[in-house]
């Protein structure tokens, strides 16, 4: 196979890959939140893949969660993906928040390990590593780790 040559078996290697790293981002954020008092999260059922790619080659839509994020009962967060094929990445998923809106870039190679970086206003051309430090900065809350 050449290099450009595209395969609907390459396509749906990659939709597969997309929603793993996905999957892998939400329990991250899982993870992060799960022991602060007052945060609650739910996953949702509620977006769907068919990008070009996926239509061109006969590749059924994927359903795709998004992932709300609860302070108290009130929405302060949704995590959604926006698409796979994004120039210059390897994915993008946003993170809506009441202030903002904050990209969140795969800048990993393709069939790797998520390497999730966000760009928002502030780092727009150069973002920042996303972890859970800065996520709980972004979403406006302290980590309660006990040491």
């Amino acid at each position: 196979m050449s290099k450009n040559m595209v395969t609907q078996e390459h396509v749906q290697a990659r939709v597969d890959d997309w929603i793993r790293r996905v999957q892998h981002l939400y329990a991250e954020i899982k993870d992060w939140v799960k022991a602060i008092d007052g945060l609650q999260f739910e996953e949702r059922q509620n977006a769907t893949m068919y990008e070009e790619l996926m239509q061109r080659f006969g590749i059924d839509p994927q359903p795709m969660p998004t992932l709300d994020l609860y302070e108290g009962g009130d929405l302060i967060a949704r995590v959604k993906p926006i698409g796979l094929w994004i120039i210059g990445a390897n994915g993008r998923v946003d993170l809506m928040l009441r202030h903002g809106g904050i990209q969140l870039v795969d800048e990993s190679e393709q069939f790797q390990n998520a390497k999730w970086v966000a760009h928002d206003r502030e780092h727009f051309m150069e973002g920042q590593l996303l972890t859970k430090e800065l996520f709980l900065h972004l979403l406006g809350v302290k980590s309660h780790e006990c040491v």
